[in-house]
This record gives structure tokens, C-alpha cells and sequence, in this order.
């Protein structure tokens, strides 16, 4: 069995699926509409597909908790903004392709 090689893509494909992890402990939904649009553009739709899916058991096992435990942790008020300007930053980025 063969490893990819740790590059560019799969480095950015890491910190999306953390941060998609994270997501999904703040608001229990969105982690596969945050690493599609990014995936799809790094690796193709097809083998998006299957790594959303499969990385969604991944996803949901290891970061949710450490969002659900952040989200009642921290200033709600900061959580807020925080919020704001991932949401805002993702949207920037989709938007200019």
C-alpha cells in the first residue's frame, strides 16, 4: 500500500478538515459543505465524493467534541465574531473562485 505525499494540497486538505470539524461542534452541521467547494477544487469532484463521505466519520469523531467543549468554554460574545469572520472568510474565497 502506497501513502500520497505530504504536499501543498494535502497540508491545506488537513487544516479545512480541522477546521470543518470545529464547525460542526459549533453549529452540528456544515463540515461537508466546507470541505467540498475547497476539496473539489484541489483533488476533482470524483475523489471529493468519496473523501467527504469518508472523512465525515473522521470529522465528527475527533474535532466535534473539541467544538462542542470550546463553544461552552469561551465568551460567547467572542464565539460570535469568531463565527462571523470564518463564515465571511469562506465566502470571500468561494466568491473569488
Amino acid at each position: 500500500m502506497t501513502y500520497p505525499d505530504f504536499d501543498t494540497a494535502f497540508a491545506i486538505a488537513m487544516a479545512i478538515s480541522i477546521a470543518a470539524g470545529l464547525m460542526r461542534g459549533f453549529a452540528g452541521v456544515g463540515s461537508g459543505m466546507l470541505m467540498a467547494p475547497i476539496f473539489v477544487l484541489l483533488f476533482g469532484p470524483l475523489e471529493t465524493v468519496a473523501m467527504v463521505i469518508m472523512m465525515e466519520i473522521i470529522v465528527t469523531a475527533l474535532f466535534m467534541p473539541v467544538g462542542s467543549w470550546l463553544i461552552v468554554s469561551l465568551d460567547p460574545e467572542l464565539v460570535g465574531r469568531g463565527m462571523a469572520v470564518i463564515v465571511l472568510g469562506f465566502s470571500i474565497f468561494l466568491l473569488i473562485g
